[in-house]
């Protein structure tokens, strides 16, 4: 048929088919670097996979509170729950303007039962988190078998918060998630404001989603394309998020000894209780026994150790060239977790928000070519699944599991390495400031609310 065709026209038919030779060609190519690890060609999950995946995620935050309800102890007041309950019983409307008070006041509105309130409240979070991993998860483009992992992975992190049922923890990844969301869509200021609301929950909000913030700025051109109007509105909103968080010690609140009374009124007499108004008013006192329980630990650093395997498998998990990626994916995980790590004693949860935002990392950095890491897929979806039991917190029986990354691991080093058992909140508590109990007791006006 090029043969009927006159000089000008053969050459164009001619030059449209060396490049689509070359296209198909090219495609192949990216095809092949795909399918390197056996695991197939890139692609976004189907229309129902984020859907399941939002189903399966939010089972797995919830299996705890529905295991109580099938024993008809919703809403009883147990022990493994009075402390976090406990803590969002501090909100807005009974207290005034204190720190850490968002999460309270959003239990206040869902109800008065504080027992209620704290099953609600773990509901909503578990909703509001499984929605952004939904979200993020349905614009992945990987191969099956990675995508497999990012899945495995993060059932882990809700699995174990799942056992945690009260905590602030996954509303404060709601924030870092939205965050993640907007940076790589440009919206800096969007970003720093979910973060500064994150903050009015918790301090973590800070701790965890800047350093992933700015990650996700250092890949590639991100930071380059964010004009800048867009940098100096997320300066004022990073600077208006400061003021509110520390001015809030300066406006008008209740004073100590009238929030301790009007809380512990809310429970029946409990320690965990006691224990959640104390860490809440003590301020810098309390952080003072946090260093002093680490520094007499024997057994301490079971735990950071614990937490930085659970990072090292999540990045073998989901990293496509770990050579490139492992030092972006570090500065998104480990300065957090490191410092929280040293200051503090819930080293369990700072190393679940590690994992969180390695994945939202990973979620938000898809590979751009070049070879993977592994050549196969068994790698991935081993390093994946062993964050199943060793992330598990009833495997390893550990006596108190907020101290515990990985409950398996160091009952591995009990038994192995003849390490003791870390003190509980009891003990430490008699060892490093044995007159707690005054903080319960204050009297009106002796010192300004530092929760």
């Amino acid at each position: 048929m090029i043969a009927t065709l006159g000089s000008d026209e053969k050459i164009c038919v001619e030059e449209s088919i060396r490049m689509t030779g070359f296209r198909i060609r090219g495609a192949a190519r990216g095809l092949n670097h795909a399918a390197v690890d056996g695991s197939g060609s890139a692609q976004r999950p189907g229309r129902w996979e984020p859907l399941l995946l939002f189903c399966g995620l939010l089972a797995a935050s919830i299996h705890v509170l529905a295991v109580y309800a099938l024993k008809g102890w919703l809403f009883a007041p147990l022990d493994a729950r009075l402390y976090q309950a406990a803590a969002l019983a501090f909100n807005y409307f009974e207290f005034g303007a204190i720190r850490r008070g968002l999460g309270g006041s959003i239990a206040y509105l869902l109800s008065a039962d504080m027992m209620v309130a704290s099953a609600a409240f773990h509901l909503l979070s578990a909703v509001t988190v499984a929605l952004t991993i939904m979200w993020l998860y349905a614009r992945l483009q990987a191969p099956p078998v990675r995508r497999a992992a990012f899945v495995i992975v993060i059932a882990a992190v809700m699995l174990r918060w799942g056992t945690d049922a009260g905590r602030t923890d996954m509303l404060v990844c709601t924030a870092i998630g939205l965050a993640a969301i907007a940076v790589v869509r440009g919206r800096l200021a969007w970003a720093v404001a979910a973060l500064g609301v994150g903050l009015m929950v918790h301090e973590t909000s800070f701790i965890f989603g800047l350093p992933l913030v700015a990650s996700l700025l250092m890949r590639g051109d991100t930071w380059r394309r964010i004009e800048q109007r867009e940098r100096l509105a997320a300066l004022l909103v990073f600077g208006c998020a400061l003021v509110a968080y520390v001015g809030s010690g300066w406006l008008a609140h209740a004073d100590d000894a009238t929030i301790a009374r009007d809380v512990t009124a809310k429970f029946p007499p409990s320690k965990y209780v006691d224990w959640a108004i104390y860490f809440a008013l003590s301020g810098t006192r309390s952080l003072g026994t946090n260093l002093c329980q680490n520094r007499n630990d024997p057994s301490y650093w079971t735990h950071p150790t614990g937490g930085l395997i659970l990072v090292v498998l999540t990045t073998l998990a989901l990293s496509w060239r770990l050579r490139d990626d492992w030092k972006a994916a570090a500065m998104a995980a480990l300065p957090g977790f490191a410092f929280l790590s040293v200051i503090t004693n819930d080293h369990s949860r700072w190393a679940m928000f590690a994992l969180f935002n390695l994945w939202l990392w990973f979620v938000a950095s898809p590979p751009s070519g070049g070879r993977p890491t592994f050549a196969s897929a068994w790698p991935i979806v081993g390093a994946a699944l062993l964050l199943l039991p060793l992330t598990n917190a009833q495997l390893g029986r550990a006596a108190t599991p907020i101290y515990s990354p990985s409950p398996v691991l160091e009952r591995i080093a009990e038994k192995v390495l003849r390490v003791p058992r870390t003190p509980n909140v009891e003990d430490a508590l008699l060892i490093c400031d044995p007159d707690w109990r005054d903080v319960l007791r204050r009297p009106a006006g002796a010192q300004r609310n530092g929760s």
